[in-house]
């Protein structure tokens, strides 16, 4: 599970800087181990539902807008 939250903190840390992507993408992937750990805490999925949501937005956005950039 540390694996999972740190490698997904540090992508989308990468596509922050890295400009590629618009902020948006790179602040719905950086949401899922906040969320993650929040529902964790609260005892309730709803957060971690939600985070893994906004996550597959941002990968699906990301992934869409590398595939179309000009190389």
């Amino acid at each position: 599970m540390l694996g999972n939250l740190v490698g997904t903190l540090l992508l989308g840390l990468a596509l922050l800087r890295s400009r590629r992507v618009p902020l948006w993408t790179a602040a719905a992937v950086l949401a899922w181990p906040p969320l993650h750990v929040t529902g964790l805490v609260a005892g309730s999925e709803w957060f971690e539902v939600a985070g893994a949501a906004l996550q597959a937005v941002g990968l699906t956005a990301t992934g869409s807008r590398l595939l179309t950039a000009p190389r």
